[in-house]
């Protein structure tokens, strides 16, 4: 705990914590994207009680596209979060329950700087705050590390991502992500296409590998709750190398 404590001292970044469901064998939806429901009730609940001690709650645009998230506090008492999503070109559905529910329950989504200015106007007139963030050479790209530090700037102090895989992947390269709490259901799903809690181009060998130390585990129904805190890789990744290079 001091441990944590000292780090988050020191960050320009809020303190993060990458949260997933994921079955016996790793996935954490189906090979269709079906995802609903991975883990118990009473993970579930756990998952709403993390919610409420956060500042917010963040998702890519994928899962706010696939799982149409509400993404509040509903199963226990507690303040509810800020609602983001990671959506570089503002494409978040209007139908959607994070649009539909902005006039209740604020919704920021995290745009690139260059995004048309008609989607942004379109979401202001739903009552959706886009913030407009540096991208990344792709196209759907953000510079993640500087909209964490955006974060910060605006207040937010710990925050909640709940996915999806790519999002969890790029934070964790941007070493941005600072504990996970990981939900393990008794459930055996298979599948090449299924996905897993993190995507991304991942890493070439163990001692590129993120180590995760102070584990803790619970009981959460018939799940598993595994906690930990990331730790630096033992060796850096030539991406990492080649990235630390151009900074």
């Amino acid at each position: 705990a001091n441990r944590a404590f000292e780090k988050w001292l020191q960050l320009d970044r809020p303190w993060t914590i990458a949260k997933w469901a994921m079955t016996l064998d790793g996935k954490t939806a189906s090979s269709v994207g079906q995802a609903r429901w991975i883990s118990g009730h009473e993970s579930r609940r756990r998952t709403h009680e993390l919610r409420a001690h956060c500042d917010a709650v963040i998702v890519g645009y994928r899962t706010a596209r696939m799982d149409n998230p509400e993404l509040t506090v509903r199963h226990v008492e507690g303040p509810q979060p800020l609602r983001l999503v990671v959506d570089p070109l503002a494409e978040i559905a209007e139908d959607s329950k994070l649009v539909r529910t902005a006039g209740e329950t604020p919704l920021w989504v995290l745009a690139r700087e260059d995004v048309e200015e008609q989607r942004v106007a379109r979401l202001a007139g739903l009552g959706v705050e886009v913030v407009r963030l540096p991208g990344g050479e792709g196209a759907r790209d953000l510079q993640l590390d500087e909209a964490w530090r955006e974060l910060r700037r605006r207040g937010m102090r710990r925050v909640l991502v709940e996915g999806g895989g790519s999002l969890v992947a790029e934070l964790m390269r941007c070493r941005c992500i600072d504990q996970v709490q990981a939900f393990l259901a008794p459930k055996i799903i298979g599948g090449r296409e299924s996905p897993t809690a993190v995507m991304g181009e991942g890493r070439t060998s163990m001692e590129e590998a993120w180590g995760v130390s102070d584990w803790t585990w619970q009981t959460s129904g018939d799940d598993l709750l595994l906690i930990g805190f990331v730790d630096e890789p033992l060796s850096e990744s030539s991406q990492d190398r080649d990235t630390a290079a151009r900074e």
